[in-house]
Order: structure tokens, then C-alpha cells, then sequence
């Protein structure tokens, strides 16, 4: 349900949250296939690979990507780059790489409120361990991953 609440007005009118879903595969990463609205359309996943590497990429005839290189400098705090993927031609027109960079920036920072957001409610002192949903799946499989690597 993150892009009903982040991205009501971007993502979630191409690719609704309600046929996002994580796809069951062995390893240190979660996977989600996000089918689009239009049929004509193709779908796009995002692939979040433990524990700091995410990356976004449509399927098609020119696909289109980015991935996040996150460099951790303490547990509350990291630098962030945002790196472009397209198909050549695409990448070669100034033009399609402007609009492209506008449009995952516009994602982007929808993004931060709600990342932030969450940080103060798991800082909380209201905050409470309690059971995931089955639309958090790829949280669990990350919060699993953490267990076994730092022994709790």
C-alpha cells in the first residue's frame, strides 16, 4: 500500500497499489511486481537487495530504471545517490534524460515525508512491536534478514 499513501497522484494512478505484490523468491532480497492500470502498459518491479540497495525497473521494449546507493554513516544516518538507467536511444536524448530525472525526483521526494515519518514513529515512545500485514511481506523478509545477520 506505499503507493496509495506516498504517490496517490504518480505512481498509484498508473500502477495501484491493490496489484502490487511480492513475488516469493529464495535470497537477501525482497521483490515486488507492480502491474499497471493500462494493459498496454508494462509492468515494473522493485528490488530492494539487503541491506542497502534498491532499484526500480520497467519491463518493455525501452526499458527504464534507476537504483538507490545508499552509504550508511551510522545507524540514523546515510547519503544517498539516485542513479539513472534507460534504453539507448532514450538515454541519448537530452530531452527524454531531463524528463525522466524530473519524474523519479518528483517520486523521490514523496518519498522522504513518509520515510521520515516513519523514523519518528519507530523512535516513538508510543512505539510497539506488533504483527505485519500480509501487504508487508517484503518488510518482514527484510526485518528476517536482519535477525539472522546481527544474531537476535
Amino acid at each position: 500500500y506505499h503507493h496509495l499513501g506516498a504517490h496517490p497522484e504518480t505512481l498509484n494512478a498508473a500502477y495501484p497499489a491493490a496489484g502490487t505484490h511480492v513475488v516469493d523468491l529464495p535470497g537477501a532480497f525482497a521483490l515486488l511486481e507492480n502491474p499497471p492500470r493500462d494493459p498496454d502498459n508494462s509492468p515494473f518491479w522493485v528490488m530492494c537487495v539487503y541491506p542497502t540497495m534498491l532499484f526500480a525497473l520497467t519491463r518493455g521494449e525501452h526499458p527504464t530504471g534507476f537504483w538507490y546507493q545508499m552509504h550508511l554513516h551510522g545507524h540514523d544516518r546515510f547519503t544517498l545517490d539516485v542513479h539513472l538507467m534507460a534504453h539507448r536511444p532514450l538515454a541519448d536524448d537530452p530531452a527524454f534524460v531531463e524528463q525522466y530525472a524530473q519524474i523519479v525526483t518528483a517520486i523521490h521526494l514523496e518519498d522522504i515525508p513518509m520515510c521520515e515519518g516513519v523514523w519518528r514513529g519507530v523512535n516513538s515512545r508510543y512505539a510497539q512491536e506488533g504483527r505485519l500485514s500480509h501487504l508487508e511481506a517484503a518488510n518482514w523478509r527484510f526485518y528476517k534478514y536482519l535477525q539472522e545477520h546481527l544474531g537476535r
